[in-house]
């Protein structure tokens, strides 16, 4: 056999198998960073290939991974030069290099209930930026508790010009998780209208067991959403005194908002497939990027 084509079929034969062959100058990657409060991080980050390899690190636990070829991932911090105070904040940033085609999983753990914010890039094979969902670097705001973890599915490919595709796997007891989380937090009030939100979303859960029952589900998930929506404007227009005062106590901060309707949909999105492609303009048109500086 001719060695040309001997070594173009080895490349066959590996890809399929989700194996890459080592390219000259692959400069494909796959890049993370988890920002949290506290020092050391609150929050860590597990990352799974295609081929169920692990790379980061479980705070949980402490179990660090390292399985995945290339992979490379650590905590940075900025401390004052002045005073040589540590930093209040840590970021975990990970970096996977020559990254197999396929689907991803990322699963974000954490010590404590915190807001984190979580941002996904990547390079091609000619170190290109890839897209996913259309955009040069996915960020999302997370909230998250003890003992509660936060998983996305990422699709990527080396492939130059190639998009990838990045969501949020939710269930509804993760965003009634999620929902008291936030109230915990102080991220929104007040506690009547956290219930409301709950049973809607416990009745929305139910309607799982009914035959046809994801159109009820559906159904409760945006009712949940407009409930957010008005409150996230509460105060915005003038109002008597008393129904002022019934709003200031029913509120939701503009990240909380973000993070829950996002949820919402992701969850939507599961049940209506097509929805997926309107969700990242959703957030867009509604302020779902980062509200605050880490």
């Amino acid at each position: 056999m001719n060695k040309g084509k001997t070594s173009i079929l080895v490349a066959v034969l590996l890809l399929g198998a989700g194996v890459r062959p080592t390219l000259a100058n692959d400069r494909s990657a796959i890049f993370i960073n988890l920002a949290s409060k506290g020092n050391p991080a609150q929050a860590t980050l597990v990352i799974t290939d295609p081929q169920g390899r692990r790379a980061g690190k479980n705070v949980i636990t402490n179990a660090q991974f390292h399985e995945i070829p290339g992979e490379s991932f650590g905590f940075e911090s900025i401390g004052n030069d002045e005073t040589g105070a540590l930093a209040s904040n840590e970021t975990m940033a990970l970096e996977v290099h020559g990254p197999v085609p396929g689907r991803y999983s990322l699963t974000v753990y954490s010590s404590t209930a915190a807001l984190v914010f979580l941002d996904v890039s990547a390079d091609d094979l000619n170190g290109g930026s890839v897209s996913f969902n259309n955009k040069p670097i996915h960020e999302e705001g997370l909230f998250v508790s003890v003992g509660q973890t936060q998983s996305f599915a990422l699709d990527y490919t080396p492939a130059a010009g190639a998009g990838g595709v990045i969501c949020k796997e939710v269930t509804f007891a993760q965003l009634r998780l999620s929902l008291q989380t936030v109230f915990h937090l102080g991220e929104i009030g007040d506690a009547k209208f956290v219930a409301k939100l709950d049973k809607i979303l416990a009745e929305g859960e139910k309607s799982l067991s009914k035959k046809n029952g994801k159109d009820e589900a559906v159904e409760k998930l945006r009712a949940v959403i407009t409930e957010l929506e008005r409150s996230g404007t509460a105060g915005k227009d003038k109002h008597s005194k008393s129904k002022q005062q019934k709003e200031d106590k029913r509120f939701v901060t503009e990240q909380a908002l973000a993070s829950l309707r996002g949820d919402a949909l992701a969850l939507i999105a599961q049940f209506e497939p097509h929805q997926h492609r309107d969700n990242d303009k959703k957030d867009d048109d509604h302020g779902g990027g980062r509200e605050h500086d880490r």
